[in-house]
């Protein structure tokens, strides 16, 4: 009988890990959010956690029941018979992990599982067991999603990106999980050298070589959950072993690692050696400007400074860096860089030709690819070019020339995707054009009878029969006189007789204007007439008066009537101010008198 398993992953990474169980002869698999599930027997429980690289813990579900509270969550807990899965003596613990979900903590989850269960022992044995947070001998996962809760076993116990060979680790190490899976996405077939010019603590050094020698990443620990289960099979468990020594290969290529810190070289070589791959793996102490890498064909995976967890003096020129050297010493390789710094990683000045997005712990990451090319990417297709010439005689469609795309007159039509018929019969239509070219306006000549129009008629029948002349019209008549350059030119030269404004001024012939559509007089005319009136002098003060009065009339008239209304109101003491409108949204003041002096 084959059971529902669950293994967790970072997000990225599900493809990855869904390709290894089907490499491990796994099938029913199905790719979920930051997880694959599977089903199979212990067999395939076994091998998952042995083999898969991408794998953070594989889980086997025993129960769900809606958990809408913490109430509800207790009673589904203490409902499962937990003395069928652990004694007395052995100890548990638990990991919660909450989505949309109304209890909204999950430490206090976790605690209510353990109260739960814990309970149940009471209730049966008058004892229970203890808990252990590092290394229980049964770690049980909660997973509380839209109030509907899921229990499940953790058959890895301790997570899977802990392989056992890592001794020492620097200020910021890259998740061993994430480094396999990295290696995985790049392609790399495992027949060519591999570099990383800023290896740290040699994390991506180790997996690439357990990579290439087919070695199971989790062959150094010696512990799993599943080992502490009641139904656990040590016999199988050995021969799955057994067989994963006798799957180890050679390795014929070299993987090169450097660093600038000689500290950070310290580490590495240690880890490597707690790897047993130190005669597999080449360490140098020396800055990625400097070093030279094994001639291409290979790849190239890094991960530099972030700005993050260590702290750069100039990021950007760290990056333009190494892009310049990947340009002048990584000929033929497949450069892979992460980096969450994007504006960094744009300093590289490569362009790349695959984006993919992982996750480094919390820190959103861009994956990119750069293909160097030795020399120029133009040079790759010199030979393209140089095939093409050869056959003169291959038609490459309508524009291509030939040997009859040429017209009467020896001019090359390459790109006007013409025969030679169809030349010959545009130029008999320039001949019945000239014989009827009394019949059109000058203004037409410019314009060609497109051949689809006449390519299917009869080629006798005479153009103007073929196609109605336009209408034509008296040239002596003034008023149709189109406008000309030497109109444009005098009005030009006479700015002054031109009107302001958007109103279009047009030549006079014979007295008469051109266009009707203006009945204003023209600036001149209007400068010259009669009807004007001459400017007055203001030499007389009653004159100046007189005429700044009426200049002033409209604002005078307005004021004074104001001001006489204003004042019948006052006198007449009937002024109604809740009824009246004033503009500035106050009654104006009343003006007291002042009262004589008697003295």
């Amino acid at each position: 009988m084959k059971d529902l398993y669950i293994a967790k992953t970072f997000a990225g990474l599900e493809e990855i890990l869904a390709q290894e169980l089907r490499d491990l002869q796994i099938n029913e698999v199905e790719i979920l959010n930051r997880a694959v599930s599977f089903k199979g027997d212990l067999k395939d429980l076994y091998t998952a956690n042995y083999w898969c690289r991408t794998a953070i813990r594989i889980l086997k579900p025993i129960a769900d029941f809606p958990a809408a509270d913490e109430l509800a969550l207790y009673k589904g807990i203490r409902s499962i018979d937990w003395s069928q899965l652990m004694g007395l003596e052995d100890t548990f613990a638990i990991d919660a992990t909450l989505s949309n979900s109304k209890i909204n903590h999950s430490q206090y989850a976790a605690l209510k599982t353990k109260d739960a269960i814990a309970d149940q022992f009471v209730f049966k044995f008058k004892e229970r067991p203890n808990v252990e947070t590092t290394r229980p001998n049964l770690r049980i996962s909660i997973f509380i999603k839209d109030d509907h809760c899921t229990v499940s076993l953790d058959s890895s116990n301790i997570s899977l990106h802990k392989r056992g060979y890592r001794v020492s680790a620097g200020s910021a190490p890259l998740n061993e999980v994430l480094a396999a899976g990295m290696i995985l996405l790049s392609g790399w077939d495992k027949k060519s050298n591999f570099v990383d010019p800023m290896c740290g603590s040699g994390t991506l050094l180790i997996e690439a070589a357990l990579i290439a020698m087919n070695i199971p990443p989790a062959s150094y620990r010696d512990f799993f959950g599943f080992q502490n289960f009641k139904n656990f099979d040590a016999e199988l468990w050995k021969e799955i072993k057994i067989d994963a020594l006798a799957q180890q290969q050679d390795f014929d290529y070299k993987i090169v690692g450097t660093d600038l810190a000689a500290g950070m070289i310290t580490i590495a070589e240690k880890n490597i050696k707690s790897a047993h791959l130190k005669n597999e793996i080449q360490l140098e102490q020396v800055p990625m400007q400097e070093f030279n890498p094994p001639k291409g064909p290979g790849i190239m995976v890094c991960n530099p400074p972030y700005g993050e967890r260590i702290k750069t003096r100039d990021i950007v020129e760290l990056y333009r860096e190494m892009g310049d050297t990947m340009k002048q010493k990584y000929g033929g390789y497949n450069a892979w860089i992460i980096s969450s710094d994007i504006i960094a990683l744009k300093q590289i000045g490569l362009y790349p030709s695959q984006k993919l997005e992982l996750y480094n712990g919390p820190l959103e990451c861009r994956f990119e690819k750069f293909e160097i090319y030795e020399g120029s990417k133009k040079e790759k297709y010199k030979d393209y070019k140089s095939r093409g010439k050869q056959d003169n005689n291959r038609q490459k469609g309508p524009a291509y020339r030939r040997k009859d795309d040429w017209d009467r007159e020896g001019k090359n039509t390459k790109f006007k995707g013409k025969t030679k018929s169809d030349w010959a019969f545009d130029a008999k239509l320039k001949e019945e054009r000239k014989e009827t070219k009394d019949k059109f306006p000058k203004s037409d000549e410019h314009r060609k009878g497109h051949r689809s129009d006449y390519k299917n008629r009869d080629e006798k029948s005479d153009y103007s029969e073929r196609r109605t002349p336009r209408r034509t019209f008296d040239k002596s008549d003034n008023k149709r006189k189109r406008r000309s350059d030497s109109d444009t030119k005098d009005e030009r030269s006479n700015y002054a007789d031109r009107s302001r404004g958007p109103r279009r001024e047009y030549k006079k012939f014979e007295g008469e204007r051109e266009r009707d559509t203006d009945s204003r007089p023209r600036r001149r005319e209007y400068k010259k007439s009669d009807d004007r009136k001459p400017k007055k002098s203001y030499n007389d003060s009653d004159e100046k008066s007189s005429n700044s009065s009426k200049s002033d009339t409209p604002k005078r008239e307005v004021r004074k009537f104001t001001r006489e209304i204003r004042e019948k109101r006052l006198n007449s003491g009937k002024s109604n101010e809740s009824s009246t409108f004033y503009p500035k949204g106050r009654p104006p003041r009343k003006r007291i008198p002042k009262k004589p002096d008697n003295d």
